[in-house]
């Protein structure tokens, strides 16, 4: 491989191995060369363009990122045996390089402090050569002197299932897929095969990623008590030379859509709960963490908006996993051409800007692809989201996934062809992310095949074709994101898995639409569903929640919620309500009870949940009306490009263009009673597409704002409440609020909500923004 401009060759003598070779041809002996010994017979030569070892040429990056898999085999089939002295077409026998391994005709033996055996998984099975494992060890100490990897591909690996009741739970997770990937069979198993076959060499970043949600970990320690953490124990003990834990265990919560929450005061602490919850469970189940282990939140479904930022940064999240093609949306230009399934991008939501070529790459399987700017999207960055109140900057790291690719992995052994295409696009200095997001424990991604053989296979391919393969943390660590790698904005939105991607995110949220009977989709208020339903209970049992916290303050000066209680608060005999009503509220919000339809327990539990809330707070506080001011969720809005062209879901999946207006929408809730609810908005008239920094704050420097009563919609059709008794419904929901904006064409317009209860308090959403087009 050649070296990086401005490095200077290494001297042949730099070239050393950590321990030993150890050579099998029948059985075990030891290796007749010592590191030193080994390292004087290497004849390391500079050629134009290219370095030779022993007389042949290691092929530079970008020719072994355009290779087939076999004619990259063979290359470095034809380096190992220039290394060794071995004629071509003789016998190598068994080999193996690595910290202290060796191999027999039993199989690989990994270093004992770095990989503890387990008597369940067996050992792997020598194959005829080891050569090619060979060239991986050794390709790493080569490669580390002349160029950086051009792809770094992980496996992020989700596991999860919903709280639903305890007598359906049993058939459901006896499924053989579900069992295996929760009990540590097939992780475990996994990353061992990984690491024989890519090395156990602590400079080795191989790993694998596991967002293991709080729901499945409670139902798991039902189901089967506590002695099968031992296999993901052990697993989490492997370290890299960074310290890194081999099975790396990323924060996820409870299974919201943390993308649609509703904001401020709400979704500070709702995202509060959730990490100090999962961390108390992480630790009772995996041990203390590692030294300087990294927070990094992977949102479930992937569902991200930058509005949670605030709330991130302030629970101690470092990093959070979003999915590259709403990172590629987010750049001014974007081309949306060839993806019909989803809207263009909202111009508002295009404010960055690349410093490298535009490279367009499309992926994915069914439909479900994405179109990715390269390498721009699959790069790390910080994203950066600005308080509107106070102006503070809150900043953290955005770690791309590859949502086609993923969608490709979740379903197929994943092919090497899609690394060596993006490879053809990487930058200097950073190698590209490859993150491969898959439900863990669903569909084909949750079998062995998919484990013990494709995983594994992908990351020996990588290894042994100038990529690596590792975690999100060893990835940070080796290639930290550039202080001035800042960004504005990610789109909203989640990965294409389950609703193709749309900013929308409609999988999860259905506008008030009218569908039957007009030419196109059209609001419409009186368009009542179960989705609507789940977010104006999640906007009530979090108020209720923060009302309950409020009066115990009051109560009881210096009180703090104590989440180690609430984490044992379904089984503790001297649990408060409050602290039931905060578990069963972080229980009862999954994803998946909008995601699977309208089954009457999804419809149920958040109800039960929004009523336990309520009735704990009320308790409390007495004679006291309220202590907190208006909770809201949004403002959304519909269409989502007024002005201009809509696909997807929501429109019929056909294209439709929208006068230049829309409807703004959300739910507010007011313990005390609301006395107003107004949208507030500004059109630009500089002609700008995107906001500026004036554009961020409530103040005026962007203009006066408008202030647009909100239509308040009272009461809502229970027909989804059917089958709950009287006593264990909530008798009142959120007030869906709606206006109607009309800025005229081609502007900018800023809107958020701002809502008054009849106590005085005053509530503000965030600033939201929508480019209104041409018709």
């Amino acid at each position: 491989m050649s070296s990086l401009p401005g490095l200077p060759t290494p001297a042949a003598s730099a070239l050393k191995l950590s321990a030993p070779i150890r050579v099998a041809p029948q059985a075990v002996v030891a290796a007749a060369a010592a590191p030193q010994q080994l390292t004087s017979s290497l004849k390391v030569e500079q050629k134009v363009g290219a370095v030779a070892v022993n007389g042949v040429e290691i092929p530079a990056a970008d020719k072994v990122a355009g290779m087939e898999a076999g004619e990259a085999r063979e290359s470095g089939d034809a380096v190992m045996d220039a290394v060794l002295g071995i004629k071509r077409g003789a016998s190598a026998g068994a080999v193996e390089v690595d910290a202290s391994p060796t191999v027999t005709p039993s199989g690989l033996s990994a270093p004992e402090a770095l990989s503890p055996a387990h008597p369940s998984i067996p050992s792997i099975q020598p194959r005829a050569s080891q050569r090619p494992s060979f060239f991986a060890a050794l390709a790493k100490a080569v490669r580390a002197f002349f160029a950086a990897p051009t792809v770094y591909g992980l496996r992020i690996l989700h596991l999860h299932y919903p709280h639903r009741a305890w007598d359906r739970i049993a058939g459901d997770m006896a499924a053989d897929d579900k069992t295996k990937a929760t009990n540590g069979e097939h992780p475990v198993g996994a990353l061992r095969e990984i690491l024989n076959r890519t090395g156990w060499s602590p400079d080795n970043p191989a790993g694998l990623s596991i967002s293991f949600t709080p729901a499945l970990m409670e139902i798991a320690r039902k189901l089967w008590g506590m002695s099968w953490v031992q296999r993901w124990r052990e697993a989490i003990g492997w370290r890299t030379a960074n310290g890194s834990p081999r099975m790396e265990m990323l924060l996820t919560g409870f299974h919201f859509l943390y993308g649609l929450l509703p904001w401020g005061q709400a979704a500070d602490a709702l995202v509060r709960w959730n990490v100090q919850y999962h961390q108390l469970l992480m630790k009772e189940f995996w041990g203390d963490p590692a030294p300087k282990q990294m927070k990094i939140f992977r949102p479930p479904e992937v569902g991200f908006s930058p509005e949670m930022v605030p709330a991130l940064v302030k629970a101690g999240v470092q990093v959070v996993i979003v999915d590259s093609h709403h990172i590629s949306r987010a750049l001014k230009g974007y081309d949306a051409g060839g993806m019909p399934n989803l809207p263009p991008p909202n111009k508002a939501d295009q404010r960055n800007e690349s410093p490298y070529p535009s490279n367009y790459y499309t992926s994915g399987k069914d439909g479900r692809n994405t179109k990715d700017v390269l390498p721009y999207s699959l790069l790390p960055h910080w994203l950066r989201y600005v308080d509107p109140a106070e102006g503070k900057e809150y900043k953290i790291i955005v770690f791309p996934m590859t949502g086609g690719p993923s969608y490709i992995a979740g379903y197929q052994d994943f092919p090497n062809e899609v690394v060596q295409d993006i490879a053809k696009y990487a930058a200097a200095g950073r190698p590209l992310v490859m993150g491969l997001d898959t439900d863990g424990d669903n569909a084909w991604g949750g079998g062995f095949s998919s484990y013990m053989e494709s995983m594994p296979r992908l990351a020996h391919w990588m290894d042994s074709n100038g990529h690596q393969f590792g975690t999100v943390q060893e990835y940070l660590l080796r290639f930290p994101v550039p202080a001035d790698d800042v960004i504005d904005w990610v789109e909203p939105g989640a990965w294409p898995n389950a609703d193709w991607g749309t900013p929308q995110l409609t999988r999860w949220l259905w506008p008030p639409v009218k569908m039957q009977g007009v030419p196109k989709p059209e609001f419409d208020p009186t368009a009542w569903n179960f989705k609507l339903q789940f977010h104006a209970l999640l906007t009530m049992a979090v108020h209720w929640l923060l009302q309950g916290e409020a009066a115990m303050k009051k109560a009881v000066p210096g009180w703090e919620l104590d989440m180690a209680r609430v984490v044992k608060a379904d089984t503790a005999p001297d649990a408060t309500p409050l602290e039931k009503a905060v578990q069963l509220v972080l229980r009862s919000f999954d994803s998946g009870h909008v995601y699977y339809g309208t089954e009457p327990e999804f419809l149920h539990i958040p109800i039960l949940a929004a009523k336990a809330a309520q009735d704990a707070a009320r308790a409390l506080m007495g004679q006291d009306v309220s202590h907190i001011p208006p909770t809201i969720w949004g403002p959304s809005r519909f269409p989502w490009n007024p002005g201009g062209e809509n696909r997807g879901e929501v429109y019929g999946w056909r294209s439709h263009v929208y006068g230049p207006e829309f409807d703004a929408y959300g739910f507010v809730y007011a313990g005390a009673g609301l006395k107003r609810v107004e949208l507030k908005w500004r059109a630009a008239s500089d002609g700008r597409t995107s906001p500026g920094p004036e554009n961020l704050s409530y103040g005026e420097a962007a203009g006066a704002w408008n202030s647009a009563k909100m239509e308040l919609k009272d009461p809502y059709p229970q027909t989804e409440w059917a089958g709950l008794p009287q006593k264990d419904r909530v008798q009142e929901l959120p007030r869906m609020a709606h206006a109607r904006v009309s800025p005229g064409m081609e502007k900018l317009v800023d809107y958020y909500i701002e809502a008054e209860d009849a106590q005085g308090r005053i509530q503000r959403s965030p600033i939201m923004h929508a480019y209104v087009g041409k018709q």
